[in-house]
């Protein structure tokens, strides 16, 4: 029973959705959703085109990626909208591969996980949460990012952390990494 109610609410939400007009749901949302679980490969809408590209761009990137080669005409990510917000990883998969996807991901691994050493020796509970939520924050959007990039997930507008343009959400991360650097000087 505890499996099934999630289950069962989540059908419920998803008839409701594609049925009713909802207030809080925009027909461009249903539309990318319907687009991404749609199965026709010849369907090229904006939301299908724009993966497509995104992912044809991590895979050319290859192993190293083609940063050193200065011929700017064979760039894929060129034809991605946006490809400097939401779709910033295909343009880092194309440009340094592999390894420098690995790399930024191995740098945010270490800044989660030192968020999370910094809650756990926080002098208090709000210091905690803080820096928990900052951390959660960080990997949330950064892994929404990539499963867009990476066609796993229905395209979002999530930025990249610190990565994407925009100095609203550029703002935002550097007002949390203060917050959790002021409870880590708290806790010396």
């Amino acid at each position: 029973l505890l499996v099934a109610a999630p289950i069962i609410a989540s059908l419920f939400i998803g008839v409701g959705i594609l049925h009713w007009n909802l207030p809080f749901i925009e027909e461009y949302q249903i539309t990318r959703v319907l687009n991404f679980l749609s199965t026709d490969e010849k369907e090229n809408s904006d939301g299908k085109f724009q993966q497509n590209q995104s992912v044809a761009a991590i895979q050319s990137g290859g192993s190293y990626g083609k940063a050193m080669n200065q011929d700017h005409s064979e760039r894929n990510y060129y034809n991605i909208y946006a490809n400097e917000s939401d779709f910033i990883f295909s343009a880092i998969g194309e440009e340094f591969g592999f390894v420098g996807c690995f790399i930024l991901l191995f740098l945010y691994l270490i800044l989660v996980i030192r968020c999370l050493i910094i809650a756990a020796h926080a002098p208090d509970l709000m210091g905690r949460i803080v820096c928990t939520a900052v951390s959660a924050l960080l990997t949330f959007q950064a892994f929404i990012n990539i499963g867009v990039a990476t066609n796993l997930i229905p395209t979002t507008g999530m930025p990249f952390p610190f990565i994407s343009y925009g100095l609203t959400s550029l703002v935002s991360y550097m007002i949390g990494i203060g917050l959790v650097l002021d409870i880590g000087m708290q806790s010396k």
